[in-house]
């Protein structure tokens, strides 16, 4: 049991640590920069172009 609650923080401790956090926090803006891509380029140079960027995060 006590082995489990140690798994279970060092889960949330690698949740917390900023490289996850700033990972999440690029993805997110990645996708609203697609939903407007999406909107004037259409979809087959937006979803490229998201893909890419996804690659490269």
């Amino acid at each position: 049991m006590k082995k489990k609650e140690e798994a279970a923080t060092e889960d949330l401790l690698l949740l917390i640590r900023k490289s996850t956090l700033t990972t999440i926090g690029v993805i997110v803006v990645l996708c609203i920069i697609y939903t407007l891509l999406f909107e004037y380029a259409g979809f087959l140079l937006s979803t490229v172009t998201f893909l890419a960027a996804l690659l490269f995060t």
